[in-house]
């Protein structure tokens, strides 16, 4: 059969009852918006091909200059424009903080320091708008990581890499691209609604019930 189980709050004062309350709401707050959520993420681990494929838009000269090659993001060539090379994604941030953009990316030798890889954002009309940028050079792989709240990105929008190089032969490759961000809590007036998985929140709850039988010892 199955068995119940019986919670017997103490007899507390009602300003500690409160405090117990506020105490076990902080635990469930802090526990829902504690944890990054990843929006989207690519670490091209797939064979090679002309075409980026999962979702991403592409910007060439000729057709290889995108490409996924030795499982990694290619970007090269040279236009005689600001963009030479590009690639952007379509992503939604509403109801997330606290966002990140992460990833992963080298520069071939025959690169020189007047050329640059950039990272930012594609609005609807179809304009770059650069958050990150650096001037290359040949150089290992350096891992990046950039805060992107407060850049007036809005939450929907094109997240794009592009390259401005003075040769064709000068290349560019990503990796492992990781946008994510907090789950922003949501409170109502007056209650406060959260999402909390079992058993954690069995957990999150029992903490709050030590926390009155602890209010209650030190009363008596």
């Amino acid at each position: 059969m199955p068995q119940h189980i019986r919670f017997v709050l103490p007899r507390l004062p009602a300003t500690s009852l409160s405090l117990a309350l506020a105490i076990t709401l902080f635990l469930l707050l802090w526990h829902s918006s504690g944890h990054a959520v990843v929006l989207f993420t690519d670490d091209f681990n797939r064979s090679n091909s002309q075409i980026v494929n999962n979702g991403w838009s592409e910007y060439e000269r000729d057709s290889n200059d995108v490409a996924v090659s030795q499982q990694q993001a290619r970007l090269r060539d040279h236009q005689n424009a600001s963009i030479d090379a590009a690639i952007w994604q379509t992503v939604t941030t509403s109801g997330f903080t606290n966002l990140y953009l992460d990833f992963s990316w080298r520069a071939t030798s025959s690169t020189e320091s007047s050329d640059t890889l950039h990272s930012g954002w594609r609005d609807l009309a179809g304009n770059f708008h650069s958050v990150w940028s650096t001037a290359l050079g040949g150089s290992p792989f350096s891992n990046e990581s950039i805060h992107l709240d407060g850049l007036g990105i809005p939450t929907q929008f094109d997240l794009a890499f592009w390259v401005n190089m003075s040769a064709s032969n000068e290349t560019v490759y990503l990796d492992n691209i990781i946008l994510s961000g907090d789950a922003a809590a949501v409170v109502a007036n007056p209650a406060v609604t959260v999402n909390v998985s079992e058993p954690e929140g069995m957990g999150l709850l029992l903490a709050g019930l030590f926390c009155v039988w602890a209010l209650r010892r030190r009363n008596n």
